[in-house]
């Protein structure tokens, strides 16, 4: 496939209440060789009308307008869905900031990444590691970035990065997404990667302008958005997992009790070694579940593209050893807890046991079993 030009790509660039810094910022990307600059005014002042009237006078910008302020999110969608629209078969296009936080250098090399690589999500990550980085920056970025791998099990160095080059397909995606501020960043991450999109990390300048004064991101608000949008997407996925366990669990205390019937000379008898019955009990009835329960988290709670999947052989492997971690202490504790108290409420103590064990399975097989490959 050839490669896309420069020319060919626009530039997305959403503002509120710029100054003429953006003025610059399009020259300097219509001299590199940008095109096509589609700017959406978000609701800014009236006293902003002068740099619009300037903007509107070049010919390689197009304007779009927000009659109030709608978010970040919005903007992208409004600009989405008019180069959808303008350029049926386009690939897509880079987006930035307005403030001047993104050099042009860094700019021009993700569109060329993108240029090689149209189909893929090209992200430009900011070193948070740097010593002009403002310190609520820092730990907002490395605990969304810590939330983001443990929750929803991608792994992005910047989440937040405002320049990105986008395929249309993931324009497409995007457009389905209800947010309207800075999570909607975040959400669409989580829909490419739910899709396959390849995600390619850039690492860009890292620029800071007057301890980032400029920026419209509401630390409070804003972040309880993004958390929101993550821990959403989790509960999708746990939801899955809950309807896989429930039924699993269903099998397994079915069999467990049938088993126990069939022992019941055996179990009930207080006379009588407990041990043994109890465990073959616990076995075949974990052996059981498991046969069913292992294809479902595969295939369907932990789904992956195939050419994504690790081979089946491995997942097995860990999930039968962590199968065999969770059936130790369900099967030990249950035997302690019916040592003392009532052997009749073997079957009640187990429920309230692997239940417990609920939420550490989902995490070990999310996060280490089913895990897709990088």
């Amino acid at each position: 496939m050839a490669e896309l030009k420069l020319d060919r790509i626009p530039v997305i660039i959403p503002t509120l209440n710029p100054d003429h810094r953006l003025l610059e910022i399009t020259s300097q990307l219509h001299d590199a060789g940008f095109a096509e600059i589609i700017i959406i005014d978000d609701g800014s002042d009236a006293s902003c009308g002068e740099i619009f009237t300037a903007l509107e006078q070049r010919s390689y910008c197009h304007i779009l307008h927000h009659g109030v302020n709608r978010g970040k999110g919005a903007a992208l969608k409004t600009a989405f869905m008019d180069y959808l629209s303008r350029h049926p078969g386009g690939r897509g296009g880079i987006t930035t900031d307005d403030d001047g936080q993104h050099t042009l250098n860094d700019i021009i090399n993700v569109a060329e990444n993108f240029a090689r690589e149209p189909d893929s999500l090209h992200l430009g990550c900011r070193n948070f590691d740097q010593d002009n980085v403002p310190w609520k920056s820092k730990f907002g970025n490395t605990l969304t970035r810590g939330i983001f791998r443990l929750l929803a099990g991608v792994s992005i160095a910047d989440t937040q990065t405002g320049l990105r080059a986008i395929p249309a397909e993931v324009m497409e995606l995007s457009l389905a997404i209800p947010g309207n501020r800075f999570e909607f960043e975040t959400e669409m991450l989580l829909r490419a990667w739910d899709k396959n999109i390849k995600f390619n990390e850039i690492t860009i300048e890292t620029v800071y302008l007057d301890n980032n004064a400029g920026t419209h991101f509401h630390p409070i608000k804003d972040a309880a958005l993004i958390y929101r949008v993550i821990f959403l997407h989790l509960m999708q996925q746990l939801f899955r997992f809950l309807l896989s366990s429930m039924s699993s669990a269903l099998i397994d205390v079915l069999v467990f009790m049938f088993l126990i019937k069939c022992f019941a000379g055996t179990i009930f008898d207080e006379h009588t070694s407990l041990a043994l019955p109890l465990l073959a009990s616990c076995a075949v009835a974990r052996i059981i579940s498991a046969a069913w329960n292992y294809p479902v988290n595969r295939y369907w709670v932990f789904a992956v593209p195939p050419e994504k999947r690790t081979p089946w052989g491995t997942t097995l492997l860990k999930y039968l050893a962590l199968g065999t971690a969770i059936f130790s202490v369900s099967y030990w504790t249950t035997f302690e807890l019916a040592q003392h108290s009532s052997r009749t409420l073997l079957p009640y103590w187990k429920l309230l046991i692997d239940t417990g064990l609920f939420f550490f399975s989902f995490i070990i097989q999310k996060s280490f079993i089913f895990k897709r490959k990088s």
